[in-house]
């Protein structure tokens, strides 16, 4: 991930290049449609600082929630995960929890995440981690790539919160750097770049992140999802919002309209979860059961 070079540089010596190896944290996640309609993983494989867990979320989705090692990443820190979802699959993809990132290391050296994912004919992601959190001075950056079957399906949810607010950290990341590509059928559809960086200005200025505390995307796209993504697209587009309103959505129709680009912003972290949870409720009839029903 080029982005994540610029970010982690490679060690000079001996001992720095085993403890900047023993921090990337690999992991592979294959997911089949068993006979029964049942999708399930068949390979899960994790290494620290990544850790992989594939509860019974009950439902006919195959659910696996990332986390890390203490619960969030350090300056040098870097996630590597490749999904597999075969044809005709269901998959759920989540984290335990927000993701803390902590300040950028002594020497520069920030933090990585890297998600390559592959969904075959007939198959359904649903990418919705727990939003990030960056705290002060946390450098970020994030890659994000998915390769689908002309009729396969996602929904993808990317966000973070301002950080530590009651502390007095809002927007005091110095970098955030998160990068979603999305193909189809083998041809690119969609290449969106959120770029958070102190150098441009405060991020909380009036002008920048302003009032919002939350701030995010939703990729809708494939043949399972049109219908109602449709619907909210035409929904959004035709409301009104107030003056200074609390909770701000907009919709984008992305290639031809095959794919729904939503962003969001909230002045507070529990509206936007409200919001997308109403918003994308038709997802739970696709998971076959709620996987943030004892989480929100």
């Amino acid at each position: 991930m080029d982005g994540a070079k610029l970010l982690i540089d490679r060690p000079t010596t001996p001992a720095r290049a085993a403890a900047h190896r023993a921090r990337v944290g690999e992991g592979r996640v294959e997911i089949e449609h068993g006979a029964s309609g049942q999708s399930r993983p068949v390979r899960i494989t994790g290494r620290a600082p990544l850790k992989l867990l594939a509860p019974d979320a009950g439902g006919s989705a195959a659910t696996v929630y990332a986390s890390t090692l203490g619960g969030g990443l350090v300056g040098g820190d870097q996630i590597d995960i490749d999904v597999t979802v075969a044809d005709g699959a269901v998959a759920f993809l989540g984290t335990q929890s927000a993701t803390k990132v902590y300040r950028a290391s002594a020497d520069g050296h920030g933090c990585a995440q890297r998600l390559a994912a592959r969904v075959g004919a007939g198959a359904a992601l649903v990418a919705w981690p727990d939003p990030l959190m960056c705290f002060a001075d946390a450098v970020y950056e994030q890659e994000q790539r998915f390769e689908f079957a002309a009729d396969g399906s996602l929904v993808l949810v990317d966000w973070q919160v301002a950080g530590r607010v009651a502390r007095g950290e809002r927007w005091a990341m110095r970098r955030y750097r998160s990068r979603n590509r999305l193909l189809i059928g083998g041809r690119a559809v969609l290449d969106d770049v959120t770029l958070l960086d102190q150098d441009d200005g405060p991020i909380g200025s009036a002008s920048r992140a302003g009032r919002f505390d939350c701030m995010g995307s939703v990729v809708l796209a494939g043949p399972a999802v049109k219908p109602w993504a449709g619907e909210l697209d035409a929904a959004i587009r035709a409301s009104a919002p107030g003056r200074r309103p609390p909770l701000v959505v907009t919709s984008s129709r992305v290639a031809g309209g095959d794919v729904i680009l939503l962003r969001f912003a909230a002045t507070d972290s529990r509206l936007a979860v409200a919001w997308l949870r109403e918003a994308l409720t038709p997802t739970i009839a696709l998971l076959g059961a709620d996987p943030w029903a004892r989480k929100w």
